[in-house]
């Protein structure tokens, strides 16, 4: 039945391309719309790896977190060596990471990451990995990466926002001097952080210990 089905949709599919001059120019756009998705996630996950990569080169142990952020790392240590989510820990203090990689001057965030920003803003990190059109390589990465310890603070409003969307769509505005917008587009809400969010606030790896929000 399935097969017989598939037969006659493709039938309906050739008889509609004969008589709809439109309708391969949009399939071709739906299919060039799914490939830069596909590359678009292909990206996103080497550069998390190479985040991951030079994390565990600076001494931190990097896990899984499910929920919310990409990372829970914890910085290495003999008394430190039990299993977490996706977590930064020193000291007994632990911090989550969201990963961004981006080729333009903004990163947007899911409603669920701003929401666990704002949760644990004294734990939380945003780190975002500005990248050209080559590959990302380790060592351009690890030079590139900025993390930014107060984006919960900068997002506590919209998140609020987020709460009545529906009603407030119209209405909904924010500082652009923040640095952070909402955006709403075909239903689903992201916020949207400029490039002066971590190219003014952001620090290095290198001053990663050092710089971290005390929890």
């Amino acid at each position: 039945d399935r097969d017989i089905n598939c037969l006659n949709h493709a039938r309906e599919y050739i008889n509609a391309l004969k008589n709809d001059e439109e309708l391969p120019k949009i399939i071709e756009k739906r299919q060039k719309q799914k490939q830069i998705v596909h590359d678009n996630q292909h990206l996103g996950k080497l550069v998390e790896q190479l985040v991951w990569e030079s994390l565990e080169n600076e001494g931190f142990t990097v896990k899984r977190e499910p929920i919310g952020s990409d990372f829970e790392i914890e910085h290495d240590s003999v008394e430190n060596e039990k299993e977490m989510g996706i977590k930064l820990e020193r000291e007994n203090q632990s911090w989550l990471v969201e990963v961004k990689a981006t080729r333009s001057q903004e990163v947007r965030m899911t409603a669920t990451q701003a929401r666990k920003a704002v949760e644990q803003r004294n734990r939380f990190l945003l780190c975002v990995v500005p990248v050209g059109d080559s590959t990302p390589e380790l060592d351009t990465v690890r030079d590139n990466m900025r993390f930014v310890k107060n984006i919960g603070d900068r997002v506590d409003q919209l998140c609020d926002n987020l709460d009545g969307l529906e009603e407030l769509r119209d209405d909904i505005t924010a500082d652009e001097s923040s640095g952070v917008q909402l955006e709403v587009l075909s239903g689903t809400a992201r916020i949207r952080v400029r490039s002066s969010v971590w190219e003014k606030d952001g620090f290095l790896l290198e001053d990663l210990l050092k710089t971290l929000p005390s929890v």
